[in-house]
């Protein structure tokens, strides 16, 4: 399940499973660091930014050009690695 919750720019990603829960907090426009634990644990410097409608995370760290896109079309969100 992905629960997505919106203040302005500023937005709480949860994803919950059976096998791991992953949340994390960021505002649009302002660098953060993010540690990706239970994914793949990387400490990363995240940028989240619009590109229109999709939501675009750059990620500066261990490993080169990581990344997501997310965005909404009618009820579906869909989610692509970068």
């Amino acid at each position: 399940t992905k629960v997505v919750t919106q203040h302005g720019d500023s937005f709480d990603f949860k994803t919950l499973s059976t096998f791991r829960n992953y949340e994390h907090t960021f505002t649009v426009g302002v660098e953060f660091d993010e540690f990706t634990k239970g994914l793949d644990n990387r400490h990363v410097k995240s940028l989240v930014t619009w590109d229109g409608d999709k939501l675009v995370c750059t990620q500066k760290g261990e490993k080169a050009n990581r990344g997501w896109k997310h965005w909404l079309e009618g009820d579906k969100l869909y989610l692509v690695g970068c």
